[in-house]
């Protein structure tokens, strides 16, 4: 075993790693903009606290409790300051921590089983099983990676536990101290690493092979600093951040729904890991019971199924339904749609219990190759060649699905492919045509996501009228009332999701594109009536605002996205163009200077120096437009504000220069073409014009 220790350590680290190497070359796709470019608390360390104690999102004003992951922020800030924003860097270690995952489940699992075979087969099938890709290709799957490994090796040093004979000595106070420091840090990754407490005393009280001559106080000690921990980490959730899983509004999801939403997902998901085929980046969820029937089906079956093997191997091999109890505690978390997103059901919920089904795959593939029934080489020749075609087609699939997650048009437009209906990905979609300066296709997209979302909703409020009208049958026959007949109560009007207020707050942006200010304001002001704390809204009701000279009711609309998100860059910037157009120069020059501060911008540059060059500071003014083309070189805006600036100060070269090298990089903004025209004429009639 010693002798094949690193020969198994090179292939499971080959194995993990070769298949996820044109990962590298994806650049920041879907949520990984916002989180990690977007996001002023990654901009210093000074906003170590703020990481440590508000939600992901709250840079956003959306304090979303469920969504607390500063683990992921701590390896985002570090990265950003040690390399900058380079993709391949961030994709690299996703890679890595995915390698650091594999070899500590083979550690994990050699120690579990006490078999070496076992332990590396099951870490090989979590290597290449496809179903893993998004947790790996994708930036922002990083908790689930982090969870993954810090959970595996909490438990790890669980095992280890067993083997000190005196809780004083310092191997056993070691083990506890690494325990529960991974623990720590497993739930500052994500909240189902609070389901390992009940891993570990489950384990400790039906499957640890002394558990027959080990005392309850000795038990106790093992696992106890796990519920401390666990209870501590509840409580600063309580007074940070409120409840650890936020209920969302889903209308059509009552309690029935949501009983039965657990099976019909725990079908889906078993099925997604046996047959991987069609990932995707969203999966669609409907409260409707006739289209959840199938899967509630599967996954009762599935749940018989667990509950049979328990029986038939509880005495014989009792070891192995440890693997089904992995699967099912570590998967409940995300059972309940009302704890989660509008993506429900997502592939990357799979990593961590598909630890516990690797386990059983690998263990029943050893029982086979051992079994009387393959005695015959030409058996085990077949069913090591059918191993072996399996292992190719799942690492050309990930290799395959990697690319999925090259760029935001070819992962919307994958997806779109698979779910055409996906309103949340279209919308996304036309935010990738919007940012590319295609105000036309982006119009298309949100207007589809948008026709899209409201079949949905009004879908969805259907379900809740007939959710509300079958509880107050039961309630009426439970306890009849004396006298009147069943009166219904109604539901409350279509309401608007997170999801559907951004929809209406990009199609209020690209009204206001378009000069289309009526049906911009029209759409912005129900977003914000459907949420009055939507940053997006408030922002681009402040922006249509502005563009209609209306100056007193963008600031209005400006200040109120300040409040909410005191750091939101867009805003600041939007806020120095109001006060420079109202003169108010100053002020003007704060916002700007403060949106650097948090995020430096090309137009946070541009506004600070047209600030200065209006309060006649023009060395402040020319420094800014100079950071400004240094920031992005492939601008031709900051050379022509160069220009005209020495144009005005009568350094007629020095702006002769600009407007060339501006014109070279935009060679169609008409303006500084004839400006430049201009000059060389000066130049030419008066060759003095031209000396410094």
């Amino acid at each position: 075993s010693r002798l094949m220790e690193p020969g198994v350590t090179a292939f499971l680290t080959l194995l993990a790693g070769l298949p996820y190497l044109n990962s590298l070359w994806n650049g920041f796709v879907y949520d990984d903009p916002f989180q990690i470019l977007g996001n002023p608390n990654l901009t210093s360390f000074r906003y170590l606290r703020k990481i440590l104690t508000t939600t992901v999102w709250a840079f956003q004003g959306k304090d979303i409790s469920h969504y607390y992951r500063p683990m992921m922020d701590l390896v985002y800030l570090f990265l950003l300051k040690l390399f900058g924003p380079q993709a391949w860097i961030f994709h690299s270690v996703n890679v890595l921590l995915n390698i650091a995952v594999v070899l500590v489940l083979y550690q994990v699992t050699k120690k579990l089983f006490s078999d070496p075979y076992v332990g590396a087969l099951a870490a090989a099938l979590f290597a290449i099983h496809p179903i893993h890709s998004e947790t790996v290709a994708w930036v922002a799957a990083l908790p689930d990676l982090e969870l993954t490994l810090f959970f595996l090796l909490a438990f790890l040093f669980f095992l280890n536990l067993d083997s000190q004979r005196c809780q004083r000595a310092p191997g056993w106070i070691g083990a506890q101290m690494a325990m529960a420091g991974c623990f720590t840090l497993a739930l500052l990754s994500k909240e189902p690493a609070a389901t390992l407490p009940v891993v570990a005393t489950l384990y400790e009280h039906f499957y640890r092979k002394d558990r027959g001559q080990t005392s309850w106080s000795r038990k106790t000690c093992r696992y106890g600093i796990l519920w401390v921990l666990c209870g501590a980490y509840l409580a600063f959730r309580a007074r940070f951040l409120g409840a650890m899983f936020g209920s969302r509004e889903k209308p059509g999801l009552g309690i029935v729904e949501v009983i039965l939403a657990a099976p019909a997902l725990i079908g889906q998901y078993a099925w997604k890991l046996v047959w991987p085929v069609q990932l995707r980046a969203y999966y669609l969820f409907t409260a409707n019971l006739g289209a959840l029937g199938l899967w509630v089906l599967a996954g009762s079956l599935v749940l018989l199924a667990a509950v049979f093997f328990t029986k038939l191997e509880w005495k014989r091999n009792r070891l192995l339904t440890f693997g089904l109890l992995w699967f099912f505690a570590t998967l409940a978390p995300v059972l309940n749609p009302l704890w989660l997103g509008a993506n429900v059901f997502t592939e990357r919920y799979t990593y961590l219990p598909s630890v516990g089904l690797c386990w059983l795959a690998a263990w029943g593939l050893l029982s086979a190759w051992k079994s009387r029934a393959l005695k015959s080489s030409a058996l085990k020749a077949c069913l090591a060649g059918v191993i072996g075609i399996v292992a190719i087609l799942s690492i050309r699939r990930i290799v395959s699905r990697n690319r999925d997650w090259h760029d935001d048009l070819r992962l919307y437009t994958q997806t779109l492919a698979l779910e055409p209906h996906a309103y949340w990905i279209r919308n996304n979609l036309g935010k990738f045509y919007w940012d590319a300066g295609d105000a036309v296709r982006a119009e298309q997209e949100w207007r589809q996501a948008l026709a899209d979302y409201q079949a949905a909703a009004t879908l969805n409020h259907r379900l809740e009228e007939e959710r509300i009208r079958r509880d107050a049958l039961l309630h009426y026959h439970r306890f009849p009332p004396s006298a009147g007949p069943l009166s219904a109560p109604k539901p409350e009007p279509l309401a608007v999701t997170p999801e559907g207020e951004i929809i209406l707050a990009n199609m209020g942006m690209v009204e206001t594109k378009l000069k289309q200010y009526d049906q911009a304001i029209g759409y912005l002001k129900l977003a914000i009536l459907t949420d009055s704390d939507s940053v997006r809204a408030h922002r681009n009701l402040g922006i249509c605002y502005h563009a209609l000279g209306l100056n007193a009711k963008a600031e209005q609309q400006l200040l109120a996205t300040l409040e909410l998100s005191p750091r939101d860059p867009n805003s600041l910037e939007k806020l120095s163009e109001v006060y420079f157009d109202e003169g108010r120069l100053q002020e003007a020059k704060d916002e700007a200077a403060k949106s650097l501060s948090v995020v430096p911008t090309l137009m946070g540059f541009l506004d600070l120096g047209l600030a200065e060059w209006r309060m006649a500071r023009s060395r402040e003014a020319e420094n800014a437009f100079r950071d400004a083309a240094h920031f992005d070189p492939a601008s031709g805006r900051p050379h022509f504000l160069l220009a005209l600036l020495y144009e005005t100060s009568g350094r007629v070269a020095e702006a002769q220069q600009e407007y060339h090298t501006g014109l070279t990089i935009d060679p169609s903004n008409g303006e500084a073409k004839a400006a430049f025209q201009a000059i060389q004429v000066q130049i030419q009639q008066s060759p003095a014009a031209a000396m410094p």
